[in-house]
């Protein structure tokens, strides 16, 4: 299998319904699962799925686990070469896992362990989906008042090389979680690197 997609779900019966339906109207030309891992939904989010989804791989957890620790639970089980781990209330508006697939298997981005697309608000206005680590002057300047005056630039200045660039590729620090496309290969190999310093400091 080539993606398994995650969402998780609380609370967001016709988010989630929106989300699902988009993956299977959008995603063509490559191999895929779903999975959906329900926090102990109150709005019949878990019975939606199974009645209208007959084909996701759906997990009921009995508590809510929160975000991290709900898909840890289904990355435990799936056994496809990559994860796109979806937000419930993200639509696909194009064949995005398809692109990333792509992109992943060029012989050159190998070394590639994430990668994610442009993000957008429900007015299709772009918003930040990506980011790089603070520098020390990075850091001074968060600490500063005029932090406040700028942060609303800065912001606009991400979704403005969105808007100008979309189909420019670029390496940064990290991504958004809201649609992140993972190579599982690496993702197991920090998990097991995060393991191991937990087994060694206890």
């Amino acid at each position: 299998m080539h993606i398994s997609f995650i969402i998780i779900s609380y609370n967001t019966r016709e988010l989630t319904g929106n989300a699902l339906r988009s993956v299977y109207e959008q995603t063509r030309g490559v191999e895929f699962t779903v999975w959906v891992v329900d926090n102990a939904s109150t709005d019949g989010s878990a019975e939606m799925i199974a009645a209208q989804f007959p084909a996701v791989h759906l997990i009921r957890s009995t508590a809510n686990l929160g975000f991290g620790k709900a898909n840890n639970i289904a990355l435990r089980e799936v056994r496809s070469k990559y994860v796109f781990l979806l937000n419930p209330d993200a639509l696909l508006l194009n064949n995005a896992a398809k692109i990333f697939f792509d992109f992943m298997e060029r012989p050159e981005n190998r070394e590639v362990a994430a990668c994610g697309g442009a993000l957008y608000y429900g007015g299709l206005t772009p918003q930040p989906s990506f980011g790089n680590f603070p520098s020390a002057a990075g850091v001074l300047f968060e600490q500063a008042l005029l932090h406040k005056l700028f942060r609303g630039f800065y912001n606009s200045r991400l979704a403005t090389g969105v808007k100008e660039h979309p189909r420019a590729v670029t390496t940064v620090d990290y991504l958004s979680g809201a649609a992140l496309f993972l190579r599982k290969k690496a993702l197991d190999a920090v998990m097991r690197i995060f393991f191991f310093i937990l087994r060694t400091q206890s």
